[in-house]
């Protein structure tokens, strides 16, 4: 029995690690460890800690909001799923009827790198789409969905290699330095990522006048911050 525990015990000690192993943005690798743990305010899990809530699907299914049903058998999460062209090979590997979280670690053992990428960050953007229809009734579309998590995907990718091949490569400190325009002038910073693998670009402005205050900024897709981009243009 005690032999048998610690099988166990490693074995699920091996599976986290495979988490957080993932080249991934921390809040994506926390959404995978909450969802295994059955952490979320579901409606079957609001259910039985006392909430008065009807148990249906938030995107109006009737079956019962539990992980299994939301992430991989709603009509909605389907629809974000099969776009990545991996979804095949998920539900080949795929069991109903075992939990969430043993169904998780099955598909994530299953994958490559990019694959397990596009993973975490579909489950990610599927909660955040339920939480967006319960907080604010907005309501997306399953293509709009995963046009955000793959500029997400990209944009954070694009960042962390930009990061390490600062620290192999460092500047001196002058050519990092913004330099203001001429007087009753603007000054427009642009910078673009490309990523080969998702086939995805991004494309990220901001515009400041001859004090360098800010103007006006324009982005496509979700490059949640741009600050990484100046002084390297």
């Amino acid at each position: 029995m005690n032999h048998d525990l610690a099988a166990l015990q490693h074995r699920v000690l091996r599976n986290w690690n495979c988490v957080w192993k993932l080249k991934l943005p921390p809040k994506v690798k926390n959404i995978l460890w909450r969802a295994c743990h059955n952490y979320f305010p579901k409606r079957v899990w609001l259910q039985s800690k006392g909430v008065q809530c009807p148990d249906q699907c938030t995107m109006r299914e009737e079956s019962a909001e539990n992980s299994t049903h939301l992430f991989f058998m709603c009509s909605k999460s389907v629809l974000c799923w099969k776009p990545t062209r991996w979804w095949s090979l998920w539900m080949a590997v795929f069991d109903p009827a075992t939990s969430f979280l043993t169904n998780v670690f099955s598909i994530l053992q299953h994958m490559y790198q990019q694959q397990k990428q596009v993973f975490g960050v579909t489950l990610w953007s599927i909660w955040k789409h339920v939480n967006n229809k319960v907080w604010n009734n907005i309501i997306e579309s399953a293509k709009t969905i995963c046009e955000h998590e793959g500029s997400f995907l990209t944009s954070w990718m694009n960042a962390q290699h930009i990061r390490s091949h600062t620290t192999r490569h460092p500047t001196c400190q002058g050519d990092l330095q913004w330099h203001k325009p001429s007087s009753n002038r603007y000054k427009c910073n642009v910078n673009a990522s490309f990523s080969h693998s998702l086939n995805q670009v991004g494309l990220g402005m901001c515009i400041r006048d001859d004090d360098g205050h800010f103007v006006l900024d324009k982005t496509n897709g979700w490059f949640h911050s741009l600050t990484w981009t100046w002084g390297r243009l």
